[in-house]
């Protein structure tokens, strides 16, 4: 009996790192697909987004990568991106195959106006988004 929970603690202390490591990996694939947007690389930008994707644009629900593209075909076009967002925090299923996502997203003059979370899925070792929605605006005291 001692040596079999032994074993389980040994186990899940070996399993910590790998979770752990799932944080850093969504949080690098999030900001990594902001920065494709943000350079307007619009196939690297589609490799982020799963297959079945549901986002929430202007709204509405738009499902598959394609559909999703098209509809964020508007804020890709052009020099500057309408605006921006990176991770702060990250959170991985203890299977290590599901997670969110949650950070700012930020004007042109890098004033955060929302929060946004997304959820992501390890498919074949690559985390891609599955749902997207538009973030909370962020509240401010009006003088």
């Amino acid at each position: 009996m001692r040596k079999s929970i032994i074993a389980a603690a040994l186990l899940m202390l070996l399993s910590l790192p790998a979770i752990a490591g799932g944080e850093d990996e969504v949080r690098d694939s999030e900001n990594a697909f902001a920065k494709a947007f943000a350079d307007r690389d619009v196939p690297r930008f589609a490799s982020f987004i799963a297959p079945d994707a549901t986002f929430i644009v202007s709204g509405k629900s738009v499902s598959g990568s394609d559909a999703v593209v098209k509809a964020w075909s508007g804020f890709l076009e052009g020099a500057k991106p309408p605006f921006s967002w990176r991770s702060e925090h990250t959170f991985v299923d203890a299977s290590g195959t599901s997670a969110m996502s949650v950070g700012g997203v930020f004007d042109p003059d890098n004033v955060r106006i929302a929060t946004f979370t997304s959820f992501w899925r390890k498919e074949n070792g690559t985390w891609k988004v599955v749902f997207d929605g538009p973030g909370a605006p962020v509240c401010r005291d009006k003088k």
